[in-house]
């Protein structure tokens, strides 16, 4: 028995076929990309006079950042310039777009969460009295290197 490749039938069939794999494909675009950890690896800065701070970050794995965090707050005096300075270390959670953390050593009220925003920039929202006075870790945050930072001390490159 033959069947016309134009039966109406058989086109039907066809298109059903079609609309099928496109809809089993995997996802791609510019839209739909992995939500990994990765994503917010490397070296942040924050300076928003007189707020001043460094993130680093690097995935762990899938959902899991180690974190690195070093803030100042500068104010001048008769004396000259001072800063009140404070560090923040920890593991961040991440999920979609978002990273939070409790820095260790600080108090069960002290949250930090990371919102990527676009190319480049990354907004830190804090909850609680994390550090020491003045200094906070909240601001907009923009990532001057994507290599993986020295955790623990200065980067010996600079």
């Amino acid at each position: 028995m033959k069947i016309a490749a134009n039966a109406p039938g058989v086109r039907a069939l066809a298109v059903a076929c079609a609309l099928a794999a496109v809809s089993c494909a995997p996802a791609r675009g510019r839209g739909l990309q992995p939500l990994s950890a990765s994503r917010f690896n490397g070296t942040w800065v924050m300076l928003e006079h007189p707020y001043q701070g460094e993130l680093k970050l690097w995935a762990v794995n899938e959902h899991t950042l180690r974190v690195e965090f070093a803030g100042a707050y500068t104010y001048g005096t008769a004396g000259g310039s001072m800063a009140d300075t404070s560090e923040g270390t920890g593991s961040a959670t991440v999920r979609g777009e978002t990273a939070s953390f409790v820095p260790d050593r600080s108090d069960a009220e002290c949250t930090i969460t990371l919102r990527l925003r676009g190319r480049g920039w990354m907004r830190a929202d804090q909850s609680g009295a994390c550090f020491g006075r003045y200094v906070k870790a909240a601001g907009r945050y923009q990532r001057i290197s994507r290599d993986r930072p020295w955790f623990g001390a200065p980067n010996p490159q600079g």
